[in-house]
């Protein structure tokens, strides 16, 4: 059941948690962003313990593989990627929770992006889809390494869903910032009806704010979509209070010169 619920103040937040708790889909509102937090809680053990039977489901394949002398090395791999997610999404939330530090060090764009064509090139190549990477920066940069990692995973991923034949991961230094662009050739642009952004392209947005930049999405020279996430060239404050986000609109999407 669908269920919208308005306030989690004293009586409200333990009844939302046991809406949460018998299964149903809650959506919620709340005039403090500190009231969210009980709720959030319960979602990111939930996603904790969902991750833990992932592996557990992984190891169970790969006995019946052995067993039986058969090769299910692509349902493996979903397992993996998605238990792999999770665990990102997990970290994520622990940094934005707990307000921590980003760990920026300095991050080889090329291995990463190299890194991100390898593990998800095989699988792309056994649906027919060609994964390109086009890295012009060959110099170390400043980033949050993990969640620069999950942003261009989650976008490759999505791209993969939505692609006829190719993905292109691209990465070049532009303005004295890196930009990162991830372009199929899909269906494009969703129509009116479905211009709300998912939870994918939400969470992507996140951590590009995370990282100090921006996600913007726009037409693709090749018919499909263009992610693309602008980052400053300067490492984050280690400290400090962070400034106030202030909400970027995704669709319709950003206009950017062409590539």
């Amino acid at each position: 059941m669908k269920i919208g619920f308005i306030g989690l103040g004293i009586m409200g937040r333990p009844m939302a948690l046991n809406l949460l708790k018998g299964g149903h889909k809650l959506t919620v509102w709340a005039r403090r962003a500190e009231s969210m937090q009980a709720l959030l809680d319960v979602l990111a053990s939930g996603i904790h313990d969902a991750k833990n039977q992932l592996f557990i489901a992984e190891s169970q394949i790969a006995a019946r593989e052995a067993e039986l002398q058969i090769d299910l090395s692509e349902a493996r791999y979903a397992i993996e990627a998605a238990a792999d997610r999770l665990s990102r999404t997990l970290a994520a939330y622990r940094l934005l929770r707990n307000d921590a530090r980003l760990a920026v060090v300095p991050a080889n764009i090329a291995d990463l992006c190299e890194e991100i064509a390898l593990e998800q090139g095989k699988h792309f190549s056994a649906a027919g889809i060609r994964l390109s990477v086009d890295c012009l920066v060959f110099d170390e940069w400043p980033l949050d390494r993990e969640l620069g990692t999950d942003m261009l995973n989650t976008a490759v991923q999505n791209a993969g869903r939505f692609a006829r034949s190719q993905i292109r991961l691209s990465a070049q230094s532009e303005s004295g910032g890196l930009t990162l662009r991830v372009e199929d050739d899909g269906v494009g642009m969703p129509g009116p009806q479905e211009r709300s952004p998912t939870y994918g392209v939400i969470g992507m947005r996140e951590r590009a704010i995370a990282l100090g930049g921006r996600l913007t999405i726009r037409p693709g020279t090749a018919g499909g979509l263009i992610v693309q996430a602008d980052l400053p060239l300067a490492p984050l404050p280690a400290s400090g209070p962070r400034a106030p986000r202030q909400p970027t609109p995704l669709w319709p999407p950003t206009p950017l010169p062409p590539p």
